[in-house]
């Protein structure tokens, strides 16, 4: 998997309601050390990369 497709299946998942979705978009999030600038270019919405931000460099 390339950082580029993690950022985009993070962006899907996120997305989704499911609570297991985003506890795997929270796996990528830090096996990869995805930033919050690269979430947001990726379309994450302002408000999830904020409740997040406690796992986001």
């Amino acid at each position: 998997m390339t950082r580029e497709s993690a950022l985009n299946e993070v962006f899907s998942m996120i997305k989704k309601p499911q609570r297991q979705a985003k506890a795997q978009a929270l796996d990528l999030i830090t096996l990869f050390g995805l930033s919050a600038e690269e979430l947001c270019e990726a379309g994450v919405a302002y408000e999830n990369i904020k409740a997040l931000e406690s796992l986001i460099d």
